[in-house]
């Protein structure tokens, strides 16, 4: 029998009335393939191409052979790449030619599939430069051809469009482009022809960028799909719908006039058609819209930040067709199905969304257009009406600002909560997820008085249809993680219901079967509520475990009467529930586990141990296990050598890649756990994980995981790791090498995942063998290392997390080698460059920020590291040590450092003992500062015990240092030089006039390059010269040992004031310098956006006064609450939103000084001394009393 005969035979539909042939066909098929590749495939294509097999026979041998051609998971995708192309080039001739000429046949179903072919192998030829003549011969079908030719051929040009690389297509993209056009204009008269054109023209539209820019050919390709909107066909017009949806998502830049012209029009008509496949697209095209400009709001946002114009411009289309736009959303919300399936999308549920991505798009407007719909038909007879009211109300929460919106939500939540006994079940469940938002965005509009009636209402509504239940229950989630109190607290607002409403959840998920999900929304809810929970609540989380094994010990008993998969099924995630909740109560536990810890660990391991377990199962144990080893620390030992055998089989199952992967977890959380303890388990467990990573079995996503966890094992080992080094620097060395090509964007975030899984590991055993006899043995890595950062560096595609990677591992190497690294920095450009970019650019995070900071100072990049030392009397210094690695300006700078601390001589400013500059034998330079030793710590330190204790500065006692922090910078903005009064160098010096005026150049020049922009205003001999600090806050204020003198520390921000913005680019530096060096919580507005023709004075001290005050008052800075909430502090400090606590220690004049200097009009900011005499008058006030 030959290879088609077997193909009719196994793909044949009267076979399946024969199911011992079928068997029998099927394995002579696939033993066929393994050993026959190439006739394989040469005889699918003939099956495909012959026209006289029945039309499924020649469909399922198309389909088969796509499926030799290409796979959604990568490696096996490039392994059939490989196998394809190792083919002999005759044979895959024939095979094209085959396919090619199927693409013809008559049959329309038989073409479409040959088109899917015909793109496989164009997706694996086209980048390498094979099949050159593809794209010819199919614009020459639609040239010539018949109209059902025509629409195969079109179809596998979208197909190919779809699949290939569009870097590949760009050269050809005139002629596809005006191929698919031709098929879709409205000159075309048959509309199958010119659906499949349609499509087509949205599979291509990624690689006719230049064809958009050209305006002509633009308004052509809009005029014949705004044209196709209108077709007759209402296949044709779902597929131009969802053009303009594509096209809105990758033109946005170019779609204002055809807004105006025609698109405004178009698609609100669409959102009215009658056909729901239009509408859906319609609306699907206005949520596109919203999802543009709320990226682009986000980009205004960064760019503000950063002192940037966005990249890009915003036309706010949402907002000018707010009105048309609402109206035809209020009205499809009340066009429900009466019995909807949940995964059915109806124009319903698209409006809803939309919606919601429209309240998010302009906030506050959305208000007015809303709200008079919800107050008309919450109380509608139709529950239709009731319901959209409810679901409209529900949809616009997480747009207007809180204060707007809280009125709204207070008054409407009694009525939703009662609302929660509508007799319509599509009603209440809108209500319950409606609540869940509530709970989720505005807790803080539930009052008291409110909470008692929710949290019943809520329980009330586990008795109900089990879609309520759900919604319910992740209403009770929001709650639990919106009122989470902090670890410290000894009771919450959830606290006094707690009992009840895990009572509540044990009684519905010991009686509830698991429809629609409800019993695992019950137990996640329970998980949350216990892991969210308050120190009074820990009993009630103690019986939830002793609840949650004597379940796991019932499942396990009922292994036995278990009947089939169904059964199975639901008997896995039962035990994947339960041991989810166990999970989570094991974190909030905590150490206090350990009293029940031996039947945790017997119940886990039994249920681990079982026969019929899935790996589902495995997966949640383990992650239960990996909890305990957290909680128990080094107690979790007496476990390890019952576990570690489960765990080996774990990994060595890669098939199971999503249970390895959790295995590859517990791993790190066990080394972490057991510290030293682990090296016995490690040899067995590093030899599974090497084997891993060559699995050709092994799913990719794990392999990051592993390289990561080399990291762990070493940190938790230290020098005993030097035994497995070699090996691991070279997978390391491998994988790091590798490289993503094109612009498959899945593919570079999974190179990205694996380049961090890279640098953990890197970071793992530079912090594991740092200060150990085994460190030595790194250098000769160090080099493979080196480049392997440069390369992510200059990377564009790289994440921030990477980024902040990487430059912490060049902090850790810094810390580990010290000069033995010098040479790598200076010979190495990218590193200042990656490291300032960190430090400066709007896209990345504050985290990176800081460790970017953090590692310039570790490299010695004229930053700094701080010593405790003693002299030979014992009298103790800081002493302050700069490195100067990258040539003279560089020691420039931190001279310039010195030079300040001798330029101010008062009782509140630190005071500098002494200064040596020392020239290495590399020629660079390094400087030593000594200082006085404050013992008392610094401001912050005080504010943060306050904090800690629930106490405050008394009035009294905080006015009077915060008036010596005021005479410290009254010395900085009074500063007279070049004669002026003041102590330049230490007493015992004597210098001449002429000496002491060229310092003084000297001191103003290098804070002009310190301004990094801006001309400097500089005064006569004798006249004032104002300095400004730059950097006051709480933390560079000293206390010395008496406990009441606050020194002003740190003046490596400071630089001579009055700085004339002249230019942008002036502009631009400034605000980097700030980003840099100012701290963003107490940095005055016009540094975070510097203005052209504007002067940056001593006032921006004024505002950092006025944080530092408010933070003494009040335990931290006026703006550092929008830090903490996940704020912009930028916006809120350019806006000038901060608030007082409603209960204050103090009083009102206080709060009126800081508010004075908080003013945001440096013009209209008071001098120093204006905040001084306002001071004094305030203590005045105080002894007067």
């Amino acid at each position: 029998m030959d290879a088609a005969t077997l193909l009719t035979n196994a793909l044949s539909p009267a076979a399946s009335l024969d199911h011992a042939t079928r068997e029998d066909a099927t394995q002579k098929l696939e033993l066929f393939a393994q050993e026959n590749y190439p006739n394989y495939i040469l005889s699918l294509c003939q099956v495909l191409a012959n026209e006289e097999n029945n039309d499924q026979i020649r469909m399922s041998a198309g389909l088969a052979l796509k499926n030799t051609l290409t796979a959604k998971e990568y490696s096996r995708k490039e392994e059939l790449s490989q196998r394809w192309i190792m083919t002999a080039e005759d044979l895959r001739g024939q095979v094209k030619q085959g396919v090619l000429q199927s693409l013809s046949s008559p049959k329309k179903m038989v073409g479409n599939t040959s088109g899917q072919v015909v793109a496989a192998i164009a997706e694996i030829e086209l980048p390498l430069g094979q099949w050159p003549d593809l794209i010819r011969i199919l614009l020459e079908n639609v040239s010539t051809g018949n109209d059902t030719v025509k629409q195969s051929t079109l179809q596998a040009i979208g197909y190919v469009c779809e699949a290939t690389d569009p870097a590949v297509l760009a050269t050809q993209s005139n002629n596809i482009l005006t191929a698919v056009v031709q098929g879709a204009r409205e000159e075309e008269p048959n509309q199958e022809v010119r659906l499949a054109a349609m499509k087509a023209l949205i599979n291509s539209l990624d690689f006719i960028k230049e064809n958009f820019e050209r305006e002509g050919e633009r308004n052509f390709i809009m005029q014949v799909v705004c044209e196709a909107t209108q077709n007759g066909s209402e296949d044709v017009q779902v597929a131009a719908f969802e053009c303009l949806v594509r096209i809105m998502q990758t033109y946005y830049d170019k779609m204002r006039l055809y807004m105006e012209k025609a698109l405004f029009g178009l698609t609100i008509a669409g959102m009215n058609n009658q056909d729901e496949r239009v509408a859906l697209q319609a609306i699907e095209f206005w949520s596109t819209v919203c999802d543009e400009e709320i990226d682009l709001k986000e980009e205004l946002i960064e760019a503000h930040e950063a002192g940037e114009q966005p990249d890009r411009e915003s036309y706010h289309f949402a907002e000018l067709a707010l009105g048309d736009i609402v109206p035809v959303l209020l009205w499809t919300l009340t066009k429900q199905e009466d019995d909807y399936d949940e995964d059915e999308w109806t124009v319903a549920m698209a409006s809803a969304t939309c919606l919601s991505l429209l309240s998010q798009c302009v906030g506050n407007l959305i208000i007015q257009p809303v709200v008079p719909f919800i107050e008309s038909n919450i109380q509608n007879e139709n529950w239709r009406n009731r319901e959209a009211a409810v679901m409209a109300f529900g949809s616009i929460l997480d747009g207007p600002e809180p204060l707007v919106l809280t009125p709204f939500v207070e008054q409407a939540l009694p009525a939703l909560i009662q609302m929660m006994k509508d007799p319509v079940v599509h009603v209440k469940d809108t209500v319950a997820w409606t609540l869940g938002r509530i709970c989720e965005l505005l807790t803080d509009c539930i009052k008291p008085v409110h909470m008692n009636d929710l949290i019943a209402a809520l329980l009330y509504g586990l008795q109900d249809n089990p879609r309520i239940v759900g919604n319910c229950c992740w209403s009770l989630m929001n709650l639990a993680e919106q009122l989470r109190p902090d670890d410290a607290a000894p009771t919450s607002t959830l606290s006094v219901y707690f009992e009840a409403i895990i009572t509540a959840l044990l009684e519905f998920t010991e009686r509830s079967n698991n429809e629609a999900n409800c019993r695992t929304s019950a137990y996640e809810a329970m998980s949350t509520l216990a892991v969210c929970s308050a120190h009074d609540c820990i009993s009630t989380v103690q019986r939830i475990v002793l609840a949650v094994l004597d379940r796991l010990e019932k499942t396990m008993a009922m292994e036995s009467q278990i009947l089939d998969a169904d059964d199975r099924a639901s008997h896995s995630e039962l035990q994947s529930s339960l041991l989810g909740v166990l999970t989570n109560c094991i974190r909030r536990l905590s150490r206090d586990i350990s009293e029940i810890a031996d039947r945790i660990m017997t119940v886990v391991l039994q249920l681990l141990k079982s026969q019929s377990k899935l790996s589902t199962t495995t997966e949640d144990a383990f992650l239960a296990i990996g909890a305990m080893t957290s909680a128990l620390e080094t107690n979790f030992n007496r476990y390890v050598a019952s576990f570690i055998p489960i765990l080996c089989d774990a990994l060595q199952n890669p098939a199971e890649y999503q249970l390895c992967y959790i295995a590859v977890g517990v791993i790190g959380d066990i080394c972490r756990a057991l510290g030293k303890d682990a090296t016995p388990y490690c040899t067995e467990l590093m030899q599974l994980l090497v084997n891993n990573l060559q699995s050709p079995v092994l799913h990719r996503t794990v392999k990051p995981a592993i390289l990561s966890c080399f990291g762990d094992i070493a940190l938790a080992i230290g020098g005993a790791f030097s035994t497995y080094l070699e090996v691991v620097m070279m997978v390391l060395q491998q994988a790091g090498g590798m490289r993503a090509e094109g612009e498959n964007y899945e593919l570079i975030d999974y190179f990205n995942t694996l380049y961090e899984g890279c640098v953990e590991a890197y970071i793992g055993i530079v912090q594991g063998l740092n200060g150990t006899p085994q460190a030595p043995m790194l250098l000769p890595f160090l080099p493979n290392v080196f480049e392997f950062m440069r390369l992510v560096a200059s990377d564009p595609n790289r994440t921030d997390a990477l980024t902040r990677s990487v430059i912490g591992l060049l902090g850790d190497l810094s810390e580990t080698f010290g000069g033995q690294l010098k040479q790598l920095f200076m010979t190495q450009e990218w590193i200042p460059i990656v490291l300032r970019e960190a430090r400066t650019s709007r896209h990345y995070s504050q985290a990176t920020k800081e460790t970017a900071r953090w590692a310039k100072e570790e490299k010695g990049d004229g930053f700094s590291f701080v010593y405790l030392v003693q002299d030979g009397s014992g009298n103790q210094y800081a002493m302050k040590k700069i490195r100067c690695t990258l040539g003279t300006e560089e020691a420039d700078l931190a001279q310039r450092e010195v030079d300040i601390y001798q330029l101010f001589s008062h009782k509140n400013i630190i005071k500098m003992v002494d200064s040596s500059t020392i020239t290495e034998p590399d020629g660079s330079k390094t400087i030593y500062i000594f200082l006085p030793y404050y013992r008392r710590g610094n401001l912050q330190d005080a504010i943060n015990k306050h904090n800690m204790n629930k106490t405050h500065f008394p009035e009294t006692d905080m006015l009077r240092i915060f008036r010596e922090i005021c005479v410290a910078v009254e010395a900085l903005h009074t500063y007279k030089g070049q004669g002026g009064a003041r102590v330049l160098y230490a007493p015992s010096q004597v210098i001449s006039p002429e000496d002491e005026n060229r310092q003084d150049e000297a001191l103003l020049s290098n804070s002009q390059d310190q301004s990094s922009g801006g001309q400097l205003e500089t005064g006569k001999r004798g006249e004032m010269v104002p300095w400004a600090h730059r950097d006051i806050k709480p933390g560079n204020v000293l206390i010395s040992d008496d406990g009441e003198t606050p020194v002003l520390m740190d003046f490596g921000s400071a630089c001579a004031a009055r700085i004339h913005i002249t230019t942008r680019q002036e502009a631009l530096q400034q605000q980097d310098l700030a980003a840099e060096q100012c701290t963003m919580p107490y940095r005055a507005p016009e540094l975070f956006d510097v203005k052209t023709g504007t002067t940056l004075s001593e006032k921006v001290d004024i505002w950092s006064l006025g944080c530092t005050l408010f933070a003494m008052a009040y335990g931290q800075s006026p703006f550092e609450v929008n830090m903490d909430q996940g704020g912009s502090v930028a916006l809120a400090v350019l806006n000038n939103q901060y608030k007082f606590p409603d209960k204050s220690n103090y009083s009102k004049d206080v709060d009126e000084t800081i508010q004075w200097m908080l003013t945001a009009d440096p013009s209209k900011r008071p001098t120093i001394q204006q905040v001084i005499g306002k001071l004094d008058d305030l203590l005045n006030k105080i002894v007067d009393k």
